[in-house]
């Protein structure tokens, strides 16, 4: 760390402020668990992808596409939009991307002409094993001030969220 002090723009909190702020919004009463989920989410992810961007040109959405992509043989990207509740059009972009870049394969659909299956290439999944281990170290990080049963009870509500049968999900 350098011992120049940090500038701020005007207006920016301290450090200290933006601490307290951040305490304060993530305890108002008003969409409280949609919005402590979004920040964890951004906390857990966002330096990640910062770095996945830098070092391999690999954004949150081609991320996303990839990781789907590592758990299947063969998938359409209707079905990884399905999977990672993401836009028809941000997967698109993805996959075309992640194709141009050798990380893909497009390949006929042979159950439905008007789609492809898409694939990891040996580069793909190359990368992929690479960048999933600071995923697993952070996610083992976030949790280290659980215990053992408040981790096992997280999964479980986490599931009975994500799980729904009610079309709660439903694309948009």
């Amino acid at each position: 760390m350098s011992d120049r002090p940090v500038r701020r723009k005007p207006g920016q909190p301290t450090a200290s402020q933006a601490n307290s702020l951040v305490g304060a919004v993530l305890t108002l009463d008003v969409i409280r668990f949609g919005y402590r989920i979004g920040y964890l989410a951004q906390l857990f992810t966002g330096p990640l992808y910062r770095e996945l961007s830098e070092r391999h040109d690999i954004g949150r959405q081609e991320w996303v596409v990839l990781f789907c992509s590592a758990y299947f043989e063969k998938l359409t990207a209707q079905e990884i939009g399905q999977m990672s509740g993401r836009a028809k059009a941000n997967v698109s972009r993805a996959v075309n991307k992640l194709v141009r870049m050798g990380l893909l394969k497009r390949e006929p659909n042979l159950a439905d002409a008007r789609s492809t299956q898409i694939s990891l290439t040996r580069k793909g999944r190359a990368v992929f094993d690479q960048t999933l281990k600071p995923f697993v170290e952070r996610e083992a990080e976030m949790l280290s001030v659980l215990t053992v049963d408040e981790v096992s009870q997280l999964d479980i509500l986490l599931a009975k969220l994500t799980n729904r049968a009610d079309r709660w999900d439903a694309p948009y």
